[in-house]
C-alpha cells in the first residue's frame, strides 16, 4: 500500500492505492496552515486488534520528498 500527500495553501490532499488502484482519496480543507516552517512526523496508531505483545511494528518509508511551492 502506498500513502501520499500533498499540502498547499489552505489543503492537504491524501491518497492511499494499492498496486497503482486508488483505495482512499480525501481532501482537507479545515484549519490546514499554510506550510511554511513546519515539522513533519508519521505516528502509527493500532486501529483495530491487540496491541502486539512485544510492542513492535515496522513501517518502511521508501521515499520522502519535499517541494516547497513556488508562490
Amino acid at each position: 500500500m502506498v500513502h501520499a500527500f500533498t499540502w498547499t495553501y489552505r489543503k492537504v490532499h491524501f491518497t492511499s492505492s494499492v498496486r497503482g488502484a486508488a483505495v482512499l482519496d480525501h481532501v482537507l480543507t479545515n484549519s490546514v496552515r499554510e506550510p511554511d516552517n513546519q515539522n513533519f512526523r508519521i505516528n502509527l496508531w493500532i486501529a483495530v486488534g491487540p496491541i502486539p505483545a512485544d510492542g513492535l511494528r515496522e513501517v518502511t518509508i521508501g521515499k520522502f520528498e519535499y517541494e516547497p511551492e513556488h508562490k
